[in-house]
């Protein structure tokens, strides 16, 4: 077929999957939706080869990269995606029968999976496998492995464990080829030559040979021991480690390890984590080793004091364990932070989201019913509760709880509220905007007779703090309460008026001449606008938070009354 058909029916191939409504026209990619951060996948390769007495084609796709959308950005532990399909081609020059299919398969850092120059690669008479090299950089050090994405029963996986540049050796690599020059020696055997990373020759000379079959037991290509091809400097190539906890078996591979002062027993990628009959997961970040290497959900506090290296749990609650590894010591107080894998499709997908909740907190989040907690402290006498609803899997902040100890025994609460929960509350068409011009808006906010607007923009519930001496008898002039207020409560919560005969605001009981008006002070911070009104006897400051294109009353902090 013509090379514009084939892409038409590829195209077909990747609408079908994705859905006309994940399509992304201007981009030319369809958007996938069950991953975070957001992918964009786009056509990459195409390639019609016969297998079997048919026409099959093959299809590869990968997300699109930061140059070409600078809303799609990406740090260095995201992986980029890979999607694979091979597809009967039917006489007539349709698209058949979907044989297997594989996507969200995670390879590189930095949103680049190293594919779209993806090359297919003939393995046997009916085996065909994608060929492309990926990897990253990984403070300064160049650490690259051969993918062979091969087509086994329904599915994909990658059937090679040949590096291409080691952290070991930064000064060679490894180039492979398939040898099919005898048909019947399937699977073929890949020849895998190491030569020298020199600037000047144009065809360096090759420093060792190999010739190298797929492992009898899982089909994979790997490279002889004698080969001598890895290791770390300072550290040691430990043989496969084996972990075992409540039923569940782990085994780590490729991992080069050492003993660091800080970090104890360090691990550097590229590792690979087999747990049980599931994908491989691929680990590039570093891994720490601790005396409890395997734990199984549900975490709780219990899990978190043991501060296991690697964790199966259901972090996102859809039903399918997750994993999350033990990177480094940037947790509250030294404890243990984590890089939590998310299971995806065929494969796993790293969540910076879900990763950034063990940064600066004592341990993994918590699972508690919808709802997802991340615990911190401050000191002895602070600690904080965040809690999480779970939007597409994705954590959003619902509230967050800080409990202060003062010094005559007392606590004080403060409740402070994140965005809506937008699986919880109905959804409704958001009231008429007064003004997106924050001024324009404050004066039609605050306008005599708009009760019903401003109960409109303001949030329900919203969070209240006046002096404590105002609620309880026995409070310190200092001392603040924070609470939430809800439903006509809240029609109390604003209490200056917009008067128009004189351009001024004032007090909502009485007209504001000369001496007594009030003029705003507005002040932004971090995209909120903080109004404060009055004069020395009282003085409020109200918080206003964009919202649906508008602004929403979200809080009232009275400082004196």
């Amino acid at each position: 077929m013509a090379p514009h058909d084939l892409e038409r029916l590829a195209r077909s191939v990747l609408a079908q999957h994705y859905g006309e409504a994940a399509r992304d026209d201007r981009l030319d990619c369809w958007r996938e939706a069950t991953v975070e951060p957001p992918y964009c996948m786009r056509l990459a390769q195409v390639r019609q080869v016969e297998e079997a007495g048919r026409a099959v084609l093959y299809v590869l796709a990968s997300n699109i990269h930061p140059m070409d959308e600078s809303n799609d950005r990406y740090a260095h532990p995201d992986p980029g995606l890979a999607a694979a399909f091979a597809v009967v081609i039917n006489p007539d020059g349709s698209v058949g029968d979907v044989l297997a299919a594989a996507v969200a398969l995670p390879y590189g850092s930095n949103g680049a999976c190293g594919c779209d120059d993806a090359t297919l690669v003939r393995l046997g008479a009916a085996t065909h496998a994608w060929h492309f090299v990926s990897g990253g950089v990984w403070q300064g050090i160049v650490v690259t492995n051969h993918v062979l994405l091969a087509r086994k029963g329904d599915a994909f996986t990658d059937v090679s464990e040949i590096p291409e540049i080691t952290e070991a050796d930064q000064s060679h690599r490894l180039r492979l080829r398939v040898d099919g020059s005898d048909p019947t020696d399937e699977p073929f055997p890949i020849v895998v030559t190491k030569e020298a990373i020199e600037d000047a020759p144009e065809n360096p000379p090759i420093e060792g040979e190999w010739v190298i079959r797929p492992s009898g037991i899982d089909g994979v290509y790997r490279l002889p021991a004698s080969a001598g091809v890895g290791g770390a400097t300072g550290g040691s190539s430990l043989a496969p480690q084996r972990f075992e906890a409540s039923g569940r078996v782990v085994v780590l591979e490729g991992a080069e390890c050492r003993e660091t002062p800080e970090l104890g027993h360090a691990c550097d990628g590229p590792m690979r984590l087999r747990i049980d009959d599931q994908p491989v997961l691929r680990l590039a970040a570093p891994l720490l080793l601790d005396k409890v290497p395997l734990a199984v959900g549900p975490v709780d506090a219990a899990l978190n004091a043991r501060s296991p290296s690697i964790v199966l749990a259901d972090f996102d609650n859809d039903g399918r364990e997750d994993v999350a590894v033990a990177t480094s010591r940037q947790g509250g107080y030294g404890r243990t932070a984590y890089a939590i894998h998310r299971r995806r499709g065929d494969g796993w997908v790293y969540s910076s989201a879900l990763s950034a909740l063990t940064e600066a907190r004592m341990g993994l989040p918590v699972r508690e019913g919808p709802w997802l907690l991340a615990f911190g402290k401050s000191g002895c006498c602070v600690h904080v509760e965040e809690r999480y609803s779970l939007v597409g899997g994705e954590p959003q902040l619902a509230q967050t709880w800080t409990e202060t100890s003062l010094e005559d025994g007392r606590s004080k609460i403060e409740v402070f509220l994140g965005e809506p929960v937008p699986e919880r509350r109905p959804q409704r068409a958001p009231p008429e905007c007064p003004s997106r011009d924050f001024p324009t808006f404050l004066r039609a906010f605050a306008a005599i007779g708009a009760d019903a607007r401003r109960l409109a923009w303001t949030r329900d519930p919203m969070v209240l703090e006046v002096p404590a001496y105002l609620e309880l008898d026995d409070a310190r002039p200092a001392d603040t309460v924070v609470r939430e207020i809800s439903g006509e409560e809240r029609e109390q919560a604003f209490l200056y008026r917009w008067y128009p005969q004189v351009e001024r605001f004032g007090w909502e009981d009485g007209f504001p001449e000369a001496d007594v008006a009030l003029v705003p002070e507005i002040v932004e911070r971090e995209g909120m606008m903080e109004v404060t009104l009055g004069r020395e006897s009282e003085i409020d400051t109200y918080t206003f938070k964009p919202r649906d294109g508008c602004w929403q009353l979200v809080r009232r902090r009275n400082g004196r009354d």
